[in-house]
């Protein structure tokens, strides 16, 4: 926050980023880095070809298809704990 408003930072980031790469049509792998670029010791631990990375595209695609049918669906429901069914509620002037 101090970066961005033109002072000077003074803490330390000592971050860590974890990104799928979408190699091709059925492929995948990750990248892991730290701070300032430093791969991490599993970076890239998975081949880019072959029965490995197919498994792995074939695990992010299932886990980020859930992600994005949660957050795109259009179906509505109540929530819970009334998801599949309407709740009722008396009127206000019998309550």
């Amino acid at each position: 926050m101090r970066f961005t408003s033109g002072q000077e930072p003074n803490a330390v980031y000592d971050g860590y980023t974890h990104m799928p790469l979408i190699l091709g049509h059925t492929y995948s792998t990750y990248f892991e880095h730290l701070h300032d670029f430093e791969p991490t010791a599993k970076n890239h631990a998975i081949p880019h070809h072959g029965i490995f990375a197919r498994g792995h595209f074939t695990l992010h695609m299932r886990k980020y298809g859930k992600i994005a049918k949660y957050y795109g669906d259009t179906t509505r429901d109540h929530g819970p704990p009334h998801k599949n069914w309407t709740a009722s509620y008396d009127e206000l002037e019998h309550s």
